[in-house]
């Protein structure tokens, strides 16, 4: 499984040569790493419930025009959830990290209105400290909308909002992803894996759509897609960490 096998770098040697052994990044970074472990059992278990619902989805259209849900897409959007709220939760541990590793005297927590740690803060304090640091340059594309680089973090935590605060699961539904489905039966034409109607039935599957901010999303896919990029943009950080 890939979560068993999943870790960031080691920043050890980095804590001790900058002499900061009690600031806690040690074991903030544990956390971050810890989440995206969770992230990735989460995406696994995701793609074993998907799996098997489009094995047992009903004949073509008949779930949707009965309005017939298996109990399986329950526990799709279980750990399609799961996942946005790890991966969420990597992030901001990774704040967190960057608290501890630049000194920015931010608390952990809201113990202090207006100097928790959280984007924002974070960028604040960088700034002050040195307004060329490539860490805060780093985070400030996130929020740059005009920064394709960071549309991915702008996505997942428009995602969170609406899938914790809001409701995805009963708006959604089931439509063919005709480019995909498409792809898939020329590879498997090319490959002859395609001899009989059974066969086709087996590629010719409706995926779960949902709707955000007015576009609809197939969820094939998308999980990868952010779990990826939530780890790359969190192992760049800790590269800029180390240096």
């Amino acid at each position: 499984m890939d979560f068993q096998k999943f870790r960031f770098r080691d920043l050890r040697a980095s804590v001790l040569r900058r002499n900061i052994v009690f600031s806690e990044w040690l074991g903030f970074h544990m956390n971050t790493e810890f989440k995206a472990r969770a992230a990735f059992y989460h995406v696994e278990r995701f793609e074993a419930a998907y799996k098997r619902y489009l094995e047992v989805q009903a004949e073509p259209d008949s779930q949707m025009v009965y309005g017939l849900e298996h109990p399986l897409k329950e526990i799709v959007f279980f750990e399609f959830l799961a996942t946005v709220a790890n991966l969420i939760g990597c992030f901001d541990s990774m704040l967190q990290e960057v608290n501890c590793a630049c000194r920015l005297g931010l608390t952990p927590t809201r113990q202090k209105v207006g100097s928790e740690v959280s984007l924002g803060n974070v960028l604040g304090r960088l700034k002050k400290l040195d307004p060329d640091d490539p860490i805060r340059s780093t985070l400030e594309r996130l929020v740059d909308k005009k920064n394709r680089s960071g549309q991915w973090f702008r996505f997942l935590k428009t995602l969170r909002n609406t899938a914790i605060h809001s409701d995805l699961y009963s708006t959604s539904y089931e439509e063919r992803n005709i480019a995909k489905i498409l792809s898939a039966l020329d590879e498997k034409a090319k490959a002859g894996e395609i001899q009989s109607a059974e066969d086709l039935k087996k590629v010719v599957k409706r995926d779960v759509v949902f709707s955000l901010e007015g576009r609809q999303y197939y969820m094939i896919g998308l999980l990868q897609w952010l779990r990826d990029e939530t780890v790359g943009f969190v192992d760049r950080m800790h590269e800029l960490l180390e240096a």
